[in-house]
């Protein structure tokens, strides 16, 4: 008896939204890196079988191992549905990979039925997600990846795609590797009011020379969350008379209330005329599971306001929830720079809950103009102290663990 082929029908988008033709079936990768954002095939099932296997190659063509496969998925026989392949294609460049299906019989048909086979190239990052115009392009740092939602945040992997951040403010956003901003000079964005998550991955090199009153990654925050993030290696400067400084976030900008979750810096300077922050600057913000080591902080202008190993000043309904500070030194130029340095805070009106601070940096207290120590802050001398969950009482073995100095976050270990 002759056998008849098992043909099916499918077209490959890179978009993320569902095919109208059809519901939306997800599929998971059996083998390959699971990954956050993904491909989309509008696909019409054969009459004959339920059965798919889906598998994708480096290159043109279907050979060696492939990059992710996807078991055997189950259809309905003739259905036309929207299959989303999660796959980590590449964020960055135009890429061609090929796409291989495999149609099995029935069971109880494979005498009747053969396996039919498909073989499709694609070619991913040539039309960038975030809009159109020169603005938006690759070049420009067009995302390629993502449409900015919640469900699909835009793709950061390169300089151009961070510094392209500040068109798109109150969109979602996934860093997917680490980015180096060496010898190049950043801007800072703002007012940010989207989601930013640094994925467990770190902004290297940042430079920050700016006349502008908030010198930072991210100038002002307005209801926004940042996550998952760290900035290694910065140096931070505003000229601005009344300038505020910081690695991560300048300042608060009217809006609600912003979240700094699972964030660091290590290592930089900052210097303002003001305000001078080991992590954020003046907020309006909740800060948890969050830290700040190695920063040379120090604020110039005689009778400037704050420094902090955290923040410099943080308002009413702000928090600081698990959190510690080890800079290198901190300074405030005034007849007693002590007044205005702060362990933690150089001044707030907010709440604590385990946190530290590290005493002979610059500063007496954890919050500076006070001259107070809250309840929820403590004071150790030992930087061996910060690398025990048995000194560092409320700190979560599933989020942190034990570094080569001190604690640090799980999040960032790939």
């Amino acid at each position: 008896m002759k056998q008849g082929v098992i043909a099916a029908c499918l077209l490959i988008l890179l978009s993320l939204g569902a095919w109208a033709a059809g519901s939306t079936v997800s599929l998971a990768p059996s083998a390959g890196e699971a990954a956050a954002y993904g491909i989309n095939i509008p696909f019409t099932a054969s009459a004959h079988t339920g059965r798919y296997r889906f598998e994708i190659y480096d290159g043109g063509s279907a050979s060696g191992a492939p990059l992710a496969s996807y078991g055997e998925a189950r259809l309905t026989p003739g259905a036309r549905v929207n299959l989303y392949l999660p796959f980590s294609y590449d964020p960055v460049a135009p890429h061609t990979y090929t796409l291989r299906v495999q149609a099995l019989p029935e069971p109880g048909r494979e005498g009747l039925d053969r396996p039919g086979e498909q073989a499709k190239p694609f070619t991913t990052g040539t039309i960038p997600t975030c809009g159109s115009g020169a603005q938006h392009a690759v070049s420009a740092g067009g995302f390629l990846a993502g449409d900015g939602t919640a469900a699909s945040p835009f793709i950061v992997a390169t300089p151009e795609q961070l510094d392209h951040v500040r068109l798109h403010l109150s969109e979602h956003f996934l860093q997917v590797r680490d980015i180096d901003l060496q010898g190049q000079g950043f801007t800072p964005i703002g007012v940010f009011s989207g989601v930013y998550d640094g994925g467990g991955y770190v902004v290297r090199n940042l430079t920050v020379n700016t006349a502008q009153e908030f010198a930072a990654l991210f100038g002002q925050l307005s209801g926004a969350a940042i996550q998952n993030l760290g900035i290694e290696n910065y140096a931070i400067y505003s000229s601005y008379l009344y300038g505020r400084g910081a690695p991560l976030a300048g300042s608060s900008a009217s809006g609600g209330l912003s979240t700094i979750s699972r964030c660091y810096a290590d290592t930089g300077t900052v210097t303002a005329n003001d305000d001078a922050g080991g992590l954020v600057a003046y907020t309006n913000m909740a800060i948890t599971d969050c830290y700040a080591v190695g920063g040379t902080l120090r604020s110039t202008r005689n009778g400037g306001h704050r420094t902090g190993g955290i923040a410099t000043s943080s308002n009413y309904g702000s928090s600081m929830t698990r959190c510690f500070a080890v800079p290198s030194s901190m300074s405030y130029h005034a007849p007693n720079q002590s007044d205005g340095t702060g362990g933690l805070v150089g001044m707030t009106a907010s709440s604590f809950e385990s946190c530290y601070w590290m005493t002979g940096r610059g500063a007496n207290y954890a919050v500076g103009q006070s001259s107070a120590n809250p309840a929820g802050t403590t004071a150790f001398s030992s930087l061996s102290s910060f690398n025990s969950f048995d000194t560092m009482q409320g700190f979560d073995p599933a989020v942190w663990r034990v570094g080569e100095e001190h604690l640090v976050l799980r999040v960032f270990d790939h």
